[in-house]
């Protein structure tokens, strides 16, 4: 990866935050095998600041990394706040970092990357 790309520093107590050096930098320039070894070394990616993908260019990028956890529906879920909701997807309430299982008999392990901010529609 070309390091005026980012800048990156470790989290706790696991993960790695990656910050974006110019707000035009595009998650796609970082390249499926650094974000790879990132998930290996680190598990946990946070991605901050990149410039907004759209939904298809995000779609792409997650099947860089391997194959999408496909839901009953469909292989993304848009969201929508409610203020009725009755679980965290569609929560308006602060929502803490959690594992509830839905990868449980899966052949991968378990990796996290995170994409904050929204992505272009």
């Amino acid at each position: 990866m070309n390091n005026h790309l980012s800048q990156s520093r470790p989290l706790s107590p696991f993960g790695i935050e990656v910050t974006a050096s110019a707000a035009s930098s595009n998650v796609e320039q970082v390249g499926a095998s650094q974000l790879k070894m990132w998930m290996s070394h680190h598990r946990y990616v946070l991605l901050r600041g990149f410039a907004a993908l759209s939904t298809d260019s995000l779609m792409e990028l997650a099947r860089s990394l391997g194959e999408p956890l496909e839901w009953e529906i469909r292989r993304r879920e848009r969201t929508c706040r409610q203020s009725d909701a009755k679980n965290y997807i569609y929560t308006t309430a602060a929502v803490p970092f959690h594992w509830d299982g839905a990868f449980v008999g899966k052949n991968s392990p378990l990796h996290s990357l995170l994409l904050r901010g929204r992505p272009a529609l």
